[in-house]
């Protein structure tokens, strides 16, 4: 970035002032951009990709990387599936590109398939596009929850934390950070 970047209006189309940031509002959700000196990507702990679920998923879902689309996500129905990529800002159609929270971002109405408390870990589930909540480190678990629900639904907000393949949840999370 350059040192005095600016910040563009909030518009639906690109800013010609390329050292600016751009709030994109031509999305359900509107995306902080920057240019990289190429095209205009999100910033921030997000990634615009694309959709091959083979289904329209709404906001909330639990995504995780596709393996035969690059730039692309998927749902799981495998339980603590340690490939979790993030959780989708808005409702996006199949072979439609969406916003991708990725770790460290603060998200809110994740799916949820039980009751969740304030703390709990959330991992990926038997329910595509939906967390299962723990009340325990586990390997898997993807966010924190920072809202409480009684039964499935949707949780207000979750900080997600990503995971660590091969790792034990928090443990193998802050392990890979060279914590002990």
């Amino acid at each position: 970035f350059a040192a005095n970047i600016g910040i563009a209006e909030r518009n639906s189309s690109a800013p010609s002032d390329t050292d600016s940031l751009w709030v994109d509002t031509s999305q359900a959700f509107p995306i902080l951009r920057h240019y990289d000196g190429t095209e205009w990507i999100p910033s921030g702990p997000f990634a615009l990709l694309t959709n091959k679920s083979g289904g329209t998923l709404a906001a909330g879902s639990v995504v995780v990387a596709d393996a035969t689309t690059a730039g692309s996500f998927t749902t799981t129905t495998t339980s603590f599936n340690p490939k979790v990529m993030g959780v989708l800002m808005a409702s996006t159609a199949n072979n439609a590109d969406g916003l991708v929270a990725l770790p460290g971002a603060q998200v809110k109405n994740i799916a949820v398939t039980a009751t969740t408390a304030i703390g709990d870990f959330l991992t990926t589930s038997t329910t595509a596009g939906s967390a299962a909540p723990s009340s325990s480190a586990v390997s898997g678990a993807f966010a924190i929850a920072l809202s409480s629900r009684s039964g499935a639904g949707a949780i207000a907000e979750a900080v997600l934390i990503g995971t660590t393949v091969g790792g034990s949840g928090l443990q193998g999370f802050i392990s890979g950070l060279g914590i002990s």
